[in-house]
């Protein structure tokens, strides 16, 4: 055998000149919504709720909570709304998150 070591390509750890960064503000609402989501239904439900359009939030949530401070706080609502209904919920073992009711 040789002692041959392999390593990442130098371009490995190079920044990305075409890569777009997403304005702080934004990000502090990603995160946000994100780590409420993930403390309220779990990181599997959790990814699912945020990527998946909404007809009651009339768009995907994740997309509106970056979008704005009032998107993040409908997303927020809903999810609040999801957390008191698994607690009242019977202790089994959900197919998933709890429905919220479409009006």
């Amino acid at each position: 055998m040789t002692d041959e070591r392999i390593s990442a390509p130098a371009s490995h750890w190079r920044r990305r000149a075409n890569s777009v960064r997403i304005p702080h503000d934004e990000a502090v609402r990603q995160g946000d919504i994100t780590r409420l989501a993930f403390q309220v239904l779990g990181k599997d439900q959790a990814i699912t709720f945020l990527n998946t359009e909404s007809p009651r939030l009339r768009g995907r949530p994740i997309a509106l909570a970056i979008e704005s401070v009032a998107g993040q706080a409908s997303v927020g609502r809903s999810l609040n709304v999801c957390a008191r209904a698994s607690r009242t919920l019977p202790q089994t073992k959900q197919a998933g998150p709890p429905r919220l009711q479409e009006n």
